[in-house]
């Protein structure tokens, strides 16, 4: 999510679609959503991120659909979300990532091998957390469940 260059009232998004651009549609529909509780155009000086001049409610909506992994089958789309996303965070941490638009080499490289791989160890960090938590009493963001 960013200003787009030399475009300061754009609020631009990038939509990873590992089901070949199936879900454009709700990628939109997420992005306008989202957009009003963005600051997408660069403050005046002066003013400070809580007094925004310009919110993405007045701007236009830019939805780039990006060339990303594709799935081999109809259920991994979730696991690709997960991988994108790990790479896409790891190189904004490192201040790696590219311009807006352009998928990062380290998406590209993205392999089904790969999200099998990631599929693996999510699927063993959920039994383990199980394996840790059973029989105790386990609280989570909107539930508490005893699990015997």
């Amino acid at each position: 999510v960013g200003a787009a260059p030399g475009a300061a009232a754009e609020c631009a998004f990038e939509h990873y679609d590992s089901a070949g651009g199936a879900n454009a549609e709700q990628a939109h529909a997420v992005a306008r959503a989202l957009a009003p509780l963005l600051v997408c155009a660069p403050l005046p000086a002066g003013r400070s991120p809580a007094a925004p001049s310009l919110s993405a409610a007045a701007a236009d909506v830019v939805l780039h659909q990006m060339r990303g992994p594709q799935q081999a089958n109809g259920h991994d789309c979730g696991v690709y979300t997960v991988a994108v996303a790990e790479l896409l965070c790891a190189l904004s941490v490192a201040g790696q990532l590219p311009p807006l638009g352009v998928v990062p080499p380290a998406v590209r490289a993205l392999t089904p091998a790969h999200v099998d791989e990631r599929r693996r160890g999510m699927r063993e960090t959920v039994h383990a957390a199980r394996a840790v938590h059973a029989g105790k009493r386990v609280a989570c963001a909107s539930c508490i469940t005893e699990e015997s």
